[in-house]
């Protein structure tokens, strides 16, 4: 695909997500990226930017790549929020009980290592819940803006290709996405 039918298909999918249509431009992507697209913001306007691995796609798989990168973009910032606000109040925990466990105890820095340790855990335990459901959110999204064959094809793609960093193991397989989706609006997905 040229940069002028990539920009042509952004344009298609931004408009079915209610967003400005991103300006398109060739730059480099995530190594880890199986699809070569992200998108940015940049002086107030959105940027898609089109990695090399892009150019290998097929044209359901780039469809499915815009899409997800869309969908993303569109629930990103109320879900950031939430995270953030998670995080502070994890952090406003740990202050307290390190607080209290430097005043029980007799053995100094106690509550540095029990403050490390549950934020550690603590983190985890925001971090996994959120992560499914963005993913979950994603799939929701792309279903509701561009029906079933793209999210089949999105889903389809994530099963080939799946990502390249730990974050892939705190995510939902692509199975536990389908069936969700189709439990959620009540239709039957065809079987991969």
């Amino acid at each position: 695909m040229e940069l002028d039918e990539i920009s042509t298909t952004a344009r298609r999918v931004a408009a079915a997500f209610d967003m400005s249509p991103p300006q398109v431009e060739a730059g480099r992507t995530a190594r880890w990226s199986p699809t070569g697209v992200s998108l940015r913001e940049r002086g107030g306007s959105l940027v898609l930017i089109i990695g090399p691995q892009f150019h290998t796609l097929q044209s359901a798989d780039a469809d499915a790549a815009l899409a997800e990168i869309c969908a993303g973009y569109k629930i990103h910032p109320r879900t950031f929020r939430r995270l953030g606000l998670a995080f502070l109040a994890l952090l406003a925990f740990l202050v307290i009980a390190m607080s209290l466990a430097n005043f029980q105890t007799d053995v100094p820095g106690w509550g540095n290592v029990l403050g490390v340790g549950l934020l550690l855990v603590g983190w985890l335990l925001i971090l996994v819940p959120w992560l499914r459901w963005f993913t979950y959110q994603i799939d929701r999204e792309i279903f509701e803006a561009l029906g079933w064959p793209v999210v089949h094809a999105a889903l389809d793609f994530d099963r080939r290709n799946p990502l390249k960093v730990p974050l892939r193991w705190l995510t939902p397989g692509v199975a536990t996405r389908r069936n969700r989706l189709a439990t959620r609006h009540q239709f039957q997905p065809p079987v991969p």
